[in-house]
């Protein structure tokens, strides 16, 4: 048996109305002028499906025992609106990552009421996953479109001035030529300095680092440095006689302790090892306990 309704099957609509029309027409209900009339209206249009801007608040109505009837919440909808426009747009890039499933829930602080309850999260880790690059855009994003007019509070009382070395963001050190002062909470003065400004020795052109074992005191000169340059290959890094390495690992730190915690489906997560190297082109290959991982 065909389904016939205003979005399949149109014809058959028509047709299905028409002979009613037709019936009612003989039985006296209406007169031939009012049939004729009716069969030229047109049918009505194919219906459009219903939006789902809260299938969270949804699926909890159901669960809880609210199925058909009227729910009332604290949902704003034009911040539902939004918040999911912008999950739905960073989706779009993390999923090519891996990172399949994003939420948020925003609530009003001052009645604890929420305005916004979008995505969804299965707890499952990713390896791509980094706080800077997928949770705080989102976090930022989200934040901005908020009523600017009840924003934060600025804690001046709680701020203290301190200075920022300009190229890095960190605490100014002694070596950083170029600071600014920027307001930053009291744990901020004891931070340790920046530690990528230093004090080093260059040769003329100031394109290697040497020393004087291997330069000539006169020709060597000696420079604040944010981005280090290379050692020059016939130079020692260090009175030892070893050469400096190229390689650096950035994550984890010496002497590290990590949890690698358990999925919701009972499996070991992952951990996303950092390292640098000063040839951009180099590959790098990665050993765990003297067995080969990979290679990046």
């Amino acid at each position: 048996m065909r389904r016939i309704h205003p979005g399949r099957n149109r014809d058959l609509l028509a047709e299905k109305r028409n002979r009613l029309l037709d019936r009612l027409r003989d039985e006296g209900i209406i007169d031939r002028l009012a049939c004729d009339l009716a069969k030229q209206e047109g049918l009505p249009p194919k219906p459009r499906p219903l939006p789902m801007l809260a299938p969270n608040l949804l699926a909890y109505a159901q669960k809880t025992g609210q199925k058909g009837q009227r729910v009332l919440s604290t949902l704003d909808i034009s911040v539902q609106v939004r918040a999911l426009e912008i999950i739905e747009r960073h989706h779009m890039k993390l999923a090519s990552e891996g990172i399949l499933n994003a939420a948020a829930i925003i609530l009003d602080v001052e009645t604890g009421g929420v305005v916004a309850c979008v995505g969804n999260a299965d707890g499952a880790g990713r390896p791509c996953i980094a706080g800077s690059r997928a949770a705080a855009l989102i976090m930022f994003d989200l934040f901005d479109m908020l009523d600017k007019s009840r924003w934060f509070k600025r804690p001046d009382s709680d701020l203290v001035y301190i200075e920022v070395c300009s190229k890095s963001g960190c605490r100014a050190g002694i070596y950083c030529e170029e600071a600014e002062y920027n307001a930053s909470t009291k744990k901020g003065l004891k931070t340790d300095p920046c530690p990528y400004c230093r004090r080093i020795h260059l040769d003329d052109g100031l394109e290697w680092q040497v020393d004087s074992q291997y330069e000539k005191v006169s020709q060597i000169q000696t420079r604040s440095w944010f981005v280090l340059p290379p050692h020059r290959p016939d130079c020692a890094a260090d009175s030892g006689g070893q050469r400096h390495s190229s390689i650096s690992i950035i994550y984890p730190g010496p002497d590290s302790s990590i949890y690698v915690p358990l999925g919701l489906d009972s499996e070991r997560g992952k951990i996303v090892f950092q390292a640098t190297h000063r040839d951009p082109d180099a590959r790098i290959f990665w050993h765990l306990d003297s067995r080969y991982a990979g290679t990046t």
